[in-house]
């Protein structure tokens, strides 16, 4: 239940950042303390790392967003991959997904060169049996 409470409060931040503690208490059906208590503890454990600003069409033509698709070797000792996967700066979201694939990690834009690095420290990690990236062009929504 509380993994269900952190991902609304998560969603809402998405959405504004600067949601006001009391409005998003309401909004997931908890009070303002334990909702500030969450954040704080979402910050501690890295899932929130940053406030920012996203301006729609500012983007340079060297930044790009990725999602990566990785294939585990085994899937029981996946939680050590998907705890270092979560500590990366550039990770905004993980799926656990069906198909050939395990996982389908979501990248923030960056530039193309720690792009290039950043899928190479996530190929050499332990458990990581292949990935496949896919690059987004432009957002349609």
């Amino acid at each position: 239940m509380s993994k269900l409470i952190d991902e609304k409060i998560l969603a809402e931040l998405r959405q504004n950042s600067r949601i006001p503690v009391t409005t998003l208490a309401n909004r997931v059906g908890r009070s303002r303390t334990a909702v500030q208590a969450r954040i704080n503890r979402l910050q501690q454990d890295g899932r929130i790392q940053r406030y920012t600003i996203d301006e729609p069409g500012r983007t340079k033509d060297s930044d790009v967003g990725a999602m990566v698709l990785i294939s585990v070797t085994v899937r029981s000792k996946s939680q050590d991959l998907l705890s270092h996967l979560r500590g990366l700066p550039q990770v905004i979201g993980c799926f656990g997904i069906a198909g050939d694939f395990d996982f389908a990690l979501l990248l923030s834009r960056m530039e193309n060169a720690e792009l290039q690095k950043l899928l190479e420290q996530i190929y050499l990690l332990d458990g990581v049996r292949k990935t496949e990236t896919t690059l987004a062009l432009y957002r349609e929504f």
